[in-house]
């Protein structure tokens, strides 16, 4: 028998509602056709507030709250794309399909025991994903807009005997992926090893830049068309500004830095900041197709989400510019790329990443 966690039914009192009606995401023509839909006639002529403390006074049955909770909703931003391979050790063990489903079957069991969580799993000629469907909690947050609605989709590759793994770059797609990984380890009976981009073994801070000037410009297929976008982190050492020091007052301690415009990578200024210790955090850019006179031109970022530790590389497609023939030309509206362009291109993402880490990592 299915146990019900906590109150079957719920309702919002009357300050709840009073203060998701005037969050700014509620605009005053909203207020005054709900209270139309109430039989309640206003006049253009009154305050926004004056609708909402009169229709907070108001019964809200559950259609109410629904459609409240509706304009409440954020639209979240598309998350940075985290990747690891996972391989095993000793390379005397090739993990299979079979061990991939069975392993999906696991988290699914396990997951799907929380009742905010729902979890699909799609198999594809290209290989297995997850798609789950959560709730996100911010009690900090106005009572209506505490629960976000969140959508997890985890992308597993079998390929060359292991396994590559793409998901959001978030601590709850983590937990899943970790979870994955401890359930193929069960399936092969072996530990895994797991490998990422990581720059921590770095230390000349200036291989860092190199890291993404090698990345943007190595892209198969694609050349460098603009830099948009740079954040820059400057590692500032306790002993290189230090209180007690007579020179402290005159010495800044800068640590971020962001710059936004065209030709962002070649500017005077962003020479200046490397000078001073300065390195890439993380880049925006764009590429166009050079496989064909009349491709589109792509939209990227990538980051170190842990710039301090050099750790966490991530990074995004933000959309295509697609070529017109009607024009001939590139059009300036960011279209999202469909599943099938959003895999080629993180895959040729991932391996420039992985070919600027070799590099650098052994300069």
């Amino acid at each position: 028998m299915n146990k019900t966690k906590g109150p079957s039914i719920y309702y919002f009192h009357d300050k709840a509602i009073h203060d998701g009606l005037s969050q700014h995401n509620v605009s005053k023509n909203k207020t005054k056709q709900m209270l139309l839909d109430k039989g309640v006639f206003v006049s253009d002529s009154d305050d926004k507030d004056e609708y909402v403390e009169y229709l907070s006074s108001y019964i809200f049955d559950f259609k109410d709250k629904d459609n409240l909770s509706q304009i409440l909703q954020v639209v979240p931003r598309r998350e940075h794309v985290k990747s690891i391979r996972i391989n095993d050790p000793d390379e005397n063990t090739a993990i299979s399909n079979e061990n991939v489903r069975q392993a999906l079957k696991n988290i699914k069991d396990s997951f799907s025991q929380d009742d905010d969580v729902e979890v699909k799993v799609l198999t594809t000629i290209n290989g297995s994903s997850i798609e789950v469907h959560y709730k996100k909690y911010d009690l900090t947050k106005p009572e209506m807009k505490q629960v976000e609605q969140k959508k997890a989709t985890i992308e597993i590759l079998v390929e060359n005997g292991g396994l590559t793994v793409r998901a959001p770059a978030n601590d709850f797609s983590e937990k899943i992926v970790d979870s994955f990984k401890s359930y193929v380890a069960q399936e092969v009976k072996s530990d895994l090893k797991t490998e990422e981009i990581n720059l921590s073994g770095v230390f000349d801070y200036s291989l860092i830049t190199k890291f993404f000037q090698l990345l943007i410009n190595q892209i198969d297929g694609y050349v460098l068309h603009d830099v948009t976008n740079v954040k820059l982190y400057h590692p500032v050492s306790e002993t290189e500004v230090s209180e007690d020091s007579e020179d402290s007052v005159s010495l800044s301690n800068i640590k971020r830095a962001i710059l936004h415009g065209e030709k962002v990578l070649i500017s005077p200024e962003l020479n200046l900041l490397f000078e001073r210790g300065f390195h890439i955090s993380f880049i925006q850019w764009t590429s166009d197709d050079s496989t064909t006179s009349s491709g589109d031109r792509i939209s990227f970022e990538a980051s170190l989400k842990d710039p301090l530790n050099k750790t966490d590389f991530t990074y995004q497609v933000r959309g295509i510019q697609r070529y017109s023939d009607r024009t001939s030309d590139i059009t300036n509206r960011l279209t999202i790329p469909s599943n099938i362009e959003k895999r080629n291109l993180h895959n040729l993402l991932e391996v420039s990443a992985q070919k600027a880490f070799m590099e650098v990592s052994s300069s």
